[in-house]
């Protein structure tokens, strides 16, 4: 009789987990896909945002690195990574390492670029208060 009770608690066990689990998954699908379209000009308008969070931005670039890494001509070509650089550079919500993922994520999809990454991050750090 005890190891029919026991056995009945531990089926129970593994569904509240198995149901734990799955809840989570839901919730973080949840605040990555909140309807909203993740567009280029709106990761260059979070970066510009002064009142972004910490966390915002780590996800934005985030997204940028695995999304939007290859610099082109036309609608994405330097000029607009150098603004988010220099941007991210100085925003005060910004650290260290995020700038460095996104400098070496642009700079390994953009090995002819490397030049121009590395002096607009110069530039964006001296501006740096």
């Amino acid at each position: 009789m005890l190891f029919l009770v026991l056995l009945g608690l531990l089926i129970l066990l593994i569904v509240l987990v198995a149901i734990y689990v799955s809840l989570q998954r839901k919730s973080k699908s949840i605040e990555v896909e909140d309807g909203t379209v993740v567009t280029f000009k709106s990761l260059q308008a979070i970066i510009a945002n002064k009142s972004t969070s910490n966390q915002e931005l780590n996800r934005t670039v985030d997204t940028l690195v695995e999304q939007y890494n290859k610099i082109g001509e036309g609608q994405h070509d330097f000029t607009y990574y150098a603004s988010m650089i220099e941007s991210l550079c100085i925003h005060p919500n910004t650290d260290s390492k995020m700038i460095l993922r996104f400098q070496k994520a642009l700079i390994k999809a953009n090995p002819r670029f490397k030049d121009q990454i590395e002096k607009t991050l110069k530039l964006g750090l001296s501006e740096r208060k």
